[in-house]
């Protein structure tokens, strides 16, 4: 019952409001009495509702302008009209009251677009709405997994298509993708079973390994087709593994222990993320050299038996077959005449000195414009485009003065009754609306009422104890209609924990170092109070939805950092392990640490910034960028050629 108001007219309980429609006491008759402009703005401009509770015009007007420029002057002009409902701590009710409202105003606004010269538009924003359209997103998206899978399939069959019916191996680069589809699958279900949460970032991973995995596919089917055609299949077989079996063993090594790093981020979606990424990568790493050499090895089979590719149980006749086509040469696709051509080009001395001195250009200016990198997220980015959040965020911004920032100020497990612990409540809300960020004193706050009350009251209360002095209290309907929500009692009638609301309407929403700088002042001085001095779970502090994305800022620079150079230092210390020189490492770690520069100078130059999305995909990035490195330097250094 705390969550509902019953009205002292009619005794009828509803939800607590906060509307416009409170200066006419929410009856309809009496609004249509009188509508004239002028009389509307003299019944908006007083500071008592009919109840006598106080007006708090921020929660009710929005861009609201009064003929004196006053805070409590006449009002002349109001651009919108916000509504807060709240609702009852019920999951169940909440949630359906919540999906039936956002459906009821959408049908209106559909209606009113209907009309014409009807310019009015109602939005609305629930407790349920971002997660449920974040959720949405991940279901739209979902329809994309099918198309990269179509995609690579395509892409694959092409690879390994032959004009040769016999040698061409389309339906093994379908075999190829399977692979990586199963480990997927693999890799998800093992998470199922042990319990790490799908969050709405673990989607991702799936376009990741359809790179990663067919990486170590074209890898294995490049060396297996560069094996003599003469040789029995399992020499051949053989033959590749101890040709590229250490490259692909490596890369999935870094690539895991890069992933894995990420499990040791304070960031939950972050671990999440890389919890479900490193298992599977891993298992793919096995598919590919089980179930992907099994493959090779049935299609070899067939094309010993002379059946066609993709149809199989078809047998190829000679005059079906080009006449240009050898037996007993390894063919050579598109990619290997162009690497080889490319390789030729490369090695020119002109392009040598050429390719050095354009590479150092690019990484200081790329250093440069890394140092210029920002930090910035914005909720619309991560929900559909057509999301009706997105529309009221965005119009909200354009006719409401209100501010999403309102934390509410928490005192609990304190000695309410002690006079000297009133006093520290009433020093702590002091000191945190003398901040930049806070224009004014919280409209409401149950201690300043309580103190004014008693004092009005004296000498008649001044013998009461202090439960009994806020049981007067809060028998005033007044009082007790403010602030129910904001009081807690056991059954024995003490306060075990209260709040009060202030608005921070002087952050700088746009600009990240503003909110991390509030962030941190605020925790300072909640920790500066007597009353938490040496307490880790404070008695007295302030907690709003914003603080959780601001957090997330004032630690993802700490965290890329040590993901950063953890994730260097591991993939270095795996090629000083597995490749046989001391010189590799020499090779990777400069190369790797250019490369996440360029990535991050890059990510500058086309607008990005720093957020959760990016984040993670620059600490996913150290494993990929250093799978071509370790390839090369693998390959060199096993190579029997002088250089």
């Amino acid at each position: 019952d705390a969550y509902f108001y019953t009205n002292p007219q009619t005794g009828a309980k509803t939800c607590n409001v906060a509307s416009v429609t409170d200066f006419w006491d929410g009856n309809l008759t009496l609004f249509e009495q009188n509508t004239t402009q002028e009389s509307i703005f003299e019944k908006v401009s007083v500071m008592t509702y009919s109840t006598m509770e106080p007006v708090d015009r921020s929660v009710v007007l929005g861009q609201w302008e009064t003929q004196d420029g006053s805070q409590d002057g006449k009002i002349v002009f109001a651009k919108s009209f916000p509504m807060r409902i709240d609702l009852p701590a019920s999951e169940r009710v909440t949630l359906a009251f919540e999906e039936d409202a956002i459906k009821r105003v959408q049908r209106l606004n559909s209606e009113w677009a209907r009309q014409d010269g009807n310019d009015y538009r109602v939005d609305l924003f629930a407790q349920s709405s971002f997660p449920s359209e974040f959720e949405r997103v991940i279901i739209v998206d979902l329809p994309l997994l099918v198309v990269v899978f179509t995609v690579m399939t395509t892409f694959c069959c092409f690879v390994f298509y032959r004009r040769d019916p016999i040698k061409s191996q389309s339906m093994l680069g379908c075999g190829a993708v399977i692979c990586i589809f199963l480990s997927i699958l693999s890799g998800y279900g093992l998470m199922f079973i042990v319990g790490v949460p799908f969050t709405s970032l673990t989607p991702m991973l799936p376009f990741i390994m359809f790179g990663i995995g067919l990486d170590d596919a074209f890898i294995i089917m490049g060396s297996y087709t560069a094996q003599d055609p003469k040789k029995d299949i399992i020499t051949r077989i053989d033959d590749t593994i101890d040709d590229i079996g250490a490259s692909i063993l490596v890369t999935t090594m870094t690539s895991t222990v890069a992933f894995g790093l990420g499990c040791s981020s304070s960031i939950p979606c972050v671990k999440w993320l890389c919890l479900y990424a490193f298992p599977v990568i891993l298992i793919d790493f096995l598919y590919q050299i089980t179930f992907f050499i099994a493959l090779i090895v049935l299609d070899d089979r067939r094309a010993k038996a002379g059946r066609r590719d993709i149809f199989w149980w078809r047998f190829v006749d000679d005059a079906d077959r080009p006449e240009d086509q050898d037996d007993d040469e390894p063919s050579q696709n598109f990619a290997v005449k162009f690497m080889r051509a490319y390789v030729d080009f490369l090695l020119d001395p002109i392009i040598r000195v050429l390719v050095i001195i354009l590479f150092g250009f690019v990484a200081v200016m790329m250093a440069f414009s890394t140092m210029r990198l920002t930090q910035a997220f914005k909720f619309t980015d991560v929900i559909p485009s057509d999301s009706y959040v997105t529309r009221f965020l965005d119009r909200s911004d354009e006719y409401s003065k209100s501010t999403f920032v309102r934390p509410n100020i928490v005192f609990r497990d304190l000695d309410f009754g002690d006079p000297q612990v009133r006093e520290g409540i009433h020093k702590y809300v002091d000191e945190f609306v003398a901040m930049n960020e806070i224009s004014e004193k919280p409209a409401f706050f149950w201690l300043r009422d309580f103190d004014f009350f008693i004092n009005a009251t004296s000498p008649v209360l001044d013998g009461y104890s202090f439960q009994k002095q806020l049981e007067f209290f809060m028998s005033n309907p007044i009082f007790n209609q403010i602030y129910t929500n904001d009081i807690v009692l056991d059954n024995d009638g003490m306060m075990t924990a209260s709040r009060t609301t202030v608005v921070m309407d002087r952050v700088d929403l746009d600009r990240v170092v503003s909110q991390i700088r509030t962030l941190n002042e605020q925790l300072e001085i909640a920790k500066s109070q007597p009353l938490n001095s040496g307490l880790e779970d404070l008695k007295m502090f302030a907690l709003d939805e914003n603080y959780f994305i601001w957090e997330f800022y004032s630690v993802v620079v700490s965290e890329l950092t040590q993901s950063s150079v953890l994730g260097v230092i591991a993939v270095t210390l795996i090629a000083l392990l597995f490749i046989p020189h001391w010189t590799a490492p020499l090779f990777v770690a400069p190369i790797v640490m250019v490369l996440y520069i360029d990535l991050l100078g890059f990510l500058q130059i086309v607008g990005m910034h720093v957020n959760s999305v990016t984040y993670i995909s620059m600490v996913m990035s150290i494993g990929l960028m250093v799978d071509y490195i370790m390839h090369v330097v693998i390959k060199y250094y096993e190579s029997p050629q002088l250089t």
